[in-house]
């Protein structure tokens, strides 16, 4: 928790040239397939040469057509916009390439020294999880300094016992009252569908939301349960897992407040859609008050909405990530590129030479919240 994110002052890092060629083991490249949002579908979008990222995600240089990651072949939750968002799909692409690139700034400038590029251990690589997900800038991370009311997090669970709805544990502290008091993640599970691990091969997906206050997360938590029961989302929603806290705390916060499992429906397919997801996001914006909603995410995890992202749950997807978070197992293999320590001259060249690892290790290096199938 008690990480506090590097951003640099310059703009974000782009390559100075066209896409570049990707190794030998990198998954063979596809057409672009256009997501659809439910807005605007079934018009495709059209990106020009060069467009300019709206003034809502910041004043960023203009973005080549090839700086556009491909879409998913398998879409992911669609986009409802709300109110008064602007972003299209293409500029929601153009955001998450933008952030990444300032992930591999603040990388390169920790790890690296910045006229020789050779690498530097003034900072430990335990810092490296920190530097991919907490809050930035700290001065601006006031979740943890309002505190839930005493009772607050004991009431939430008691509703689930009462409702027989889901049951509530901390990931930490097994004493939920303690936990309350010292801060935990709560795991908010459902009790009227039980998880069933067999089935997550290939399907297991999470939604990340951002929010400002753990009084809208409370209220985001509690109200997303009512969906355990439904017909169409209960069997395949597993859980909601929360960080939450009666005390108050000076310390960076990770940015996915609230982090929401599931599963694709049993009979989703390739190219088609996920509804599970799209109900899920549904409920997210229907319940989140849009002053609430955070835009800033943690790298490689595909935006959806203003406050939500999404990614696949890497440690159902890669063996090689077993028992592994999202963000581990990318943290992993970032660490296979500090290990070598190999020279990196600029960010650029620190970004490609993870984006060959991503390869190798299954995940995409221009779709980094997923994974690719064995063929």
């Amino acid at each position: 928790m008690a990480f506090k994110k590097r951003r640099s002052l310059s703009t974000p890092v782009r390559p100075s040239a066209g896409p570049r060629a990707r190794s030998a083991s990198a998954p063979e490249a596809r057409a672009p397939e256009p997501e659809t949002d439910p807005v605007d579908a079934p018009e495709q979008f059209d990106v020009p040469e060069e467009f300019d990222v709206p003034e809502e995600v910041g004043d960023l240089p203009p973005i080549r057509l090839w700086d556009v990651p491909e879409p998913a072949p398998l879409p992911g939750p669609a986009s409802p916009r709300q109110h008064g968002e602007t972003l299209t799909d293409a500029d929601r692409r153009s955001v998450n390439y933008q952030r990444d690139m300032e992930f591999f700034q603040s990388l390169w400038q920790t790890y690296y020294h910045g006229t020789t590029g050779a690498r530097v251990h003034t900072v430990g690589e335990r810092a490296l999880y920190g530097l991919m997900s907490t809050d930035d800038p700290f001065e601006n991370a006031d979740y943890l300094r309002t505190p839930l009311e005493p009772g607050s997090i004991v009431t939430l669970a008691e509703v689930g016992v009462r409702t027989r709805s889901f049951v509530t544990f901390p990931q930490e502290n097994e004493d939920l009252t303690q936990a309350a008091a010292e801060g935990d993640y709560f795991h908010l599970a459902n009790f009227r569908h039980p998880a069933d691990p067999g089935k997550n091969a290939w399907r297991a997906r999470r939604l990340a939301v951002n929010v400002k206050t753990q009084e809208t997360a409370l209220s985001l938590a509690a109200g997303l349960t009512t969906l355990f029961g439904d017909e169409q989302v209960g069997p395949y929603f597993e859980k909601v897992k929360v960080f939450l806290s009666e005390v108050p705390a000076e310390s960076p916060v990770k940015t996915d407040k609230l982090v929401l499992y599931y599963q694709t429906a049993d009979d989703a397919v390739d190219g088609g859609p996920d509804v599970v997801g799209d109900r899920l996001l549904e409920a997210v914006n229907s319940l989140l008050p849009p002053d609430q909603a955070v835009t800033l995410t943690s790298p490689f995890l595909s935006r959806v909405a203003t406050a939500v992202t999404w990614g696949e749950d890497t440690q159902h997807f890669a063996p090689w990530a077993e028992g592994m978070s999202f963000t581990d197992s990318r943290a992993s293999l970032i660490k296979v590129v500090l290990d070598t320590n190999t020279p990196m001259l600029n960010p650029t060249a620190l970004a490609e030479a993870v984006f060959d690892v991503f390869d190798v290790a299954g995940i995409p290096w221009n779709q980094r919240h997923r994974h690719t199938q064995p063929s």
